[in-house]
């Protein structure tokens, strides 16, 4: 009589009881989370034309099908990468503080160094992803510019910005952050049109400046 795992044999009416080692099918702990964080590292290294579930698996150590059971094609592959993105930006935008200026230009400055330092990851995150496809995205992306937006209505109530839409005032902010983002992150292709190359300076000076236009 054969068992998996277990075989019993009987030889003359003794019963040898052999244990087989089975070989581990499943993976221990957060393998989608595994996997993202892999694909980001990836991306660093190849960019994203050098991104595949192929390589992703032999990178973590799983089945070359195991990374297809969290996602289904390169696309949702992107797409989460996008989202963990957003993810970690939401939750740098809105630094601890009393001071209403410090927090905003800090949460400013952390936007323009999160495009600076991983730029693979932030042409990820504003690449063409399927809005009906992968809505959660969409969510999370749209999350990260309401923490921006409620900063600037914060900013309406304590009297440091004059009255209007706080989310076209944010939307005209980030594209401000997201164009230095780009600059400073290609400067080393071709020279920045500032004086200063120091992300974190000028980004201080076109927000005071921003703000000067956006002020009472």
């Amino acid at each position: 009589m054969y068992n998996i795992g277990i075989v019993n044999i009987n030889i003359a009416g003794v019963n040898i009881v052999s244990k087989t080692k089975k070989r581990a099918t499943y993976h221990h702990g957060d393998l989608r989370r595994e996997l993202i964080e892999a694909a980001v590292d990836m991306l660093s290294e190849s960019g994203v034309a050098g991104l595949s579930l192929r390589k992703l698996a032999l990178q973590v150590g799983v089945s070359h099908n195991a990374p297809y059971m969290h996602f289904s094609s390169r696309d949702a592959l992107l797409a989460a990468i996008a989202q963990y993105g957003f993810q970690k930006l939401r939750a740098s935008l809105a630094p601890d503080g009393e001071d209403w200026h410090e927090r905003f230009v800090a949460g400013c400055q952390t936007y323009v160094e999160f495009g600076t330092t991983q730029p693979e990851l932030f042409q990820v995150m504003f690449m063409e992803h399927d809005p009906e496809a992968f809505p959660e995205m969409v969510q999370d992306s749209l999350a990260a510019l309401q923490v921006l937006t409620d900063v600037i209505a914060e900013g309406q109530l304590l009297g440091k910005i004059r009255e209007g839409d706080a989310h076209e005032f944010a939307t005209l902010i980030w594209s401000l952050l997201h164009g230095l983002s780009v600059l400073f992150a290609n400067r080393n292709k071709a020279p920045l049109p500032y004086r200063s190359d120091d992300a974190a300076d000028l980004t201080e000076t076109f927000l005071d400046q921003v703000l000067t236009g956006l002020g009472v």
